[in-house]
């Protein structure tokens, strides 16, 4: 190498590319050379990497020298430990940061951290937005009439041509799109109904309509006559009063057929008096007045006074308790009696015997009400609780004069005969005065005591009271009833704030052929007065709307939104690892701007299951728990060891897989608790219903009945020429049924018919659910 640089040419060249302070001296320089080349050949390593300069630019190939620099200019973020091989991730670390802000990404990096599968979970499936329920108003037009070509076809298959076309009104020019047409019976008279979507205008009743179909090989014209007639709607207009749940609605028509409407709701009210009606007998201040139906709750009131006067029967009696029946195998001289007050020989009867003095007593005067009460839809009966064993005695206690007669005298006998299946002895009365204007006639009788007996007697039923007879010698003509005995015969009569006043009625047949001013009659129920005013469908007639979903309804399934958890941008990451250990990493690189973080802890242990934890109050993490799930109906089965839930806790589930269609995720509570298992049951609402029998001679009503724990279901049936139902139309689908209701056909008939419902999310399915106590 020496001799080449010696070379003069050479020399010269290298020379002229020195710096200015070696260029004269040309033998230091070539010098320099051969101490430097000397050097080179001593240090092969340099040598090869000045050979493989062109090499490096390949990272397979240099991973070993560069691989920290590179992992400290490019991942500095990433922990020096991770699952993951450095080599790849240094190949591939400019996709992972493209895809920041990503699920994917996010499942990447954990892949990387810790070699772990998570998954995702947004809140915001489960926020409530208002309004945000699907809400969806069905229309129709009622035909006949039909005609291809100007040819009548009745056939379901001609009218079904309508199906898929836009259909015009000649008269009217309005438009409408025929999504399907259904037939039907009702009321035994057979109807063609095109159910209608993107109306533009208004039909009109009568009109012609008509529709451009492709036949086989051309186009062809459908026509029909749009028919109506059909009740939508029963509007009140005076209320009334006093009517009930389920009275008949009449409607008064010449033309019309087949409808059907009931009152369905009624004002309810409280008891704001209550009057005294027939004031009774032997009753005392301050006993209570017993409430029985009206359907409300919380009246109370009592007895404020009685009359006193003893124009009536006397206001005290000395009631005897011992029975001397019971003494008759005691000696006498004896030091215990078993119902007597004494032992001495030379005591009366009368004062030896126990007894009680019934005072203060008389018909009543006034009730006082304590507490008004609430909700009473009719007016509830009303009876007062009078003393047990005084109502037992049976002591007549009132009469009435309904004929004075005349020529009767002071002092004038009465007597008590008793009628058959009546008994009591005892009783005694007579006249106490007579009115002299009137012939004498009997104005005042009263009762007397009779030897031996309480004043009134004793032993009487009410319910066969005897027949009162005056012995005269002078008189004729009197007539005196016996109308109570003591602790009976009041009459009370509740005094309400506005009750049974109409406040809906429900159409459950709408029939048709009713014109626009068909009246109707509610004369024959509650106090006649109501008034009502007939909404009748000319044209298009509309459904009642019902919700598709229940995204803007609260309910156990979609919670309010907060500011932390439940709102739009929070988001949930479910790992094996604690959000303690990869938050700062996942913020650091790939957390998404303006988004929330939260985690939640799997544990997978020993026995296959999936427990989780929270990790700190701090990170806003929940407890959650993987758990498999068995659905058979509505009950879900979830096997769960040691969960320490109870009965009627509740907990949140969330399925993470199995048959969607038949599970919902939302709020339950436990129905039944085992150590290794618990149970819920899935509320649903009625989603069809079928037909096993459809009977016959329905002819009055067409309206179903719904008997489970579930409420707010409606639907109506349609029937044939002899009756049989022949199909059914669910107007609301009901909520919070935990199993299929029973149903039956509202009518009369001597077949019945019979039903099966399915509900939403039935069906049988397993998998796992994710479960969270709350």
């Amino acid at each position: 190498m020496a001799n080449t640089i010696s070379n003069n040419r050479t020399s010269v060249l290298v020379e002229n590319q020195l710096p200015f302070f070696v260029r004269g001296d040309h033998q230091t320089f070539v010098k320099f050379l051969e101490y430097y080349y000397q050097y080179l050949e001593q240090d092969q390593k340099v040598i090869n990497s000045i050979r493989n300069l062109s090499t490096y630019q390949d990272v397979d190939l240099t991973i070993d020298q560069f691989s920290d620099k590179m992992y400290s200019l490019f991942m500095n973020f990433l922990p020096d430990q991770t699952a993951a091989d450095k080599t790849l991730l240094i190949k591939n670390i400019k996709d992972f940061y493209r895809a920041k802000g990503t699920e994917k990404a996010t499942r990447f990096l954990m892949r990387i951290l810790y070699n772990s599968e998570i998954d995702f979970y947004y809140p915001k499936r489960d926020v409530i937005r208002a309004s945000d329920g699907k809400w969806f108003v069905q229309k129709s037009l009622r035909i006949n009439g039909t005609e291809i070509e100007n040819v009548a076809n009745n056939t379901l298959f001609g009218l079904e041509k309508f199906t898929g076309t836009r259909i015009y009104g000649n008269t009217s020019n309005a438009t409408a799109l025929v999504e399907r047409v259904d037939r039907f019976f009702e009321q035994g008279t057979q109807i063609d109904e095109l159910i209608i979507s993107n109306v533009d205008g208004d039909f009109e009743n009568g009109e012609e309509l008509f529709a451009i179909f492709n036949d086989v090989e051309d186009t062809s014209t459908i026509t029909a006559n749009i028919f109506g007639g059909i009740i939508s709607d029963v509007i009140v207009i005076n209320s009334g009063t006093g009517y009930s749940i389920g009275d008949p609605v009449i409607f008064l028509t010449d033309t019309g057929a087949g409808a059907c409407a009931l009152v369905s709701s009624v004002t309810t009210g409280n008891i704001s008096s209550i009057s005294v009606i027939s004031d009774g007998a032997g009753y005392r201040a301050n006993q209570v007045v017993l409430f029985s139906g009206g359907g409300g709750t919380g009246a109370n009131a009592k007895v404020s006074t009685v009359n006193l006067d003893e124009s009536i029967h006397p206001n005290s009696y000395n009631i005897v308790t011992s029975t001397i029946s019971l003494e008759a195998n005691t000696l006498l001289n004896n030091t215990v009696f078993s119902n007597l007050r004494s032992s001495n020989v030379n005591t009366a009867i009368q004062n030896a015997v126990n007894s009680f003095a019934y005072s203060n007593t008389g018909p009543i005067n006034g009730i006082i009400v304590l507490s008004a009460g609430s909700g009473y839809s009719t007016d509830p009966s009303l009876s007062v609780v009078s003393n047990s064993m005084i109502f037992g005695l049976g002591i007549l206690g009132r009469m009435e004069i309904i004929n004075g007669g005349q020529n009767y005298r002071i002092g004038d006998l009465i007597e008590f005969i008793n009628v058959p299946g009546g008994y009591g002895f005892g009783a005694n009365a007579n006249v106490t005065n007579v009115d002299t204007a009137q012939s004498n006639a009997i104005s005042a009788v009263k009762f007397q005591r009779l030897t031996g007996h309480i004043i009134g007697g004793s032993g009487y039923d009410m319910n066969y009271l005897p027949r009162a007879n005056v012995i005269s010698s002078t008189g004729n003509g009197a007539n005196i009833i016996v109308t109570s005995i003591l602790g009976a015969g009041a009459v009370l009569d509740p005094i309400t704030s506005t009750i049974g006043g109409i406040e809906k009625i429900t159409v459950y047949n709408r029939g048709l052929n009713y014109l626009p001013n068909t009246e109707i009659d509610l004369s024959e129920s509650g106090d006649g007065t109501a008034t009502a005013n007939v909404v009748v469908v000319e044209g298009t007639f509309s459904y009642p709307g019902r919700y598709l979903n229940d995204d803007g309804h609260i309910s156990s399934y979609n919670f309010i939104q907060d500011r932390d958890y439940y709102q739009t941008y929070s988001y949930v990451i479910r790992s094996t690892e604690s959000i303690a250990k990869y938050r700062k990493v996942l913020n650091d690189i790939i957390h998404p701007s303006g988004m929330k973080l939260f985690g939640e802890y799997l544990y997978i242990n020993n026995m296959s299951d999936v427990s989780v934890n929270n990790d700190a109050m701090a990170y806003n993490t929940s407890t959650v728990y993987l758990k498999s799930y068995v659905k058979t109906g509505n009950s879900i089965n979830i096997s769960y060891a040691s969960h320490g839930l109870s009965v009627n806790a509740n907990v949140r589930l969330e399925f993470s897989d199995g048959n969607f269609a038949n599970v919902k995720n939302g709020i339950y509570r436990i129905s039944f608790s085992q150590t290794n298992y618990f149970k819920v049951v899935q509320q649903s609402n009625v989603f069809s219903i079928a037909i096993v029998n459809a009977g016959r001679n329905y002819n009055a009503n067409s309206y179903l009945v719904f008997s489970g724990d579930g409420l707010g279901a409606n639907a109506q049936y349609n029937t044939n020429a002899v009756g049989s139902i022949v199909s059914v139309t669910i107007n609301e689908h009901g909520m919070k049924y935990t199993y299929s209701p029973t149903i039956t056909a509202n009518g009369t008939n001597s077949v019945p018919a019979t039903f099966t419902s399915v509900l939403s999310y039935s069906g049988n399915t397993s998998g796992n659910v994710y479960v969270s106590s709350l």
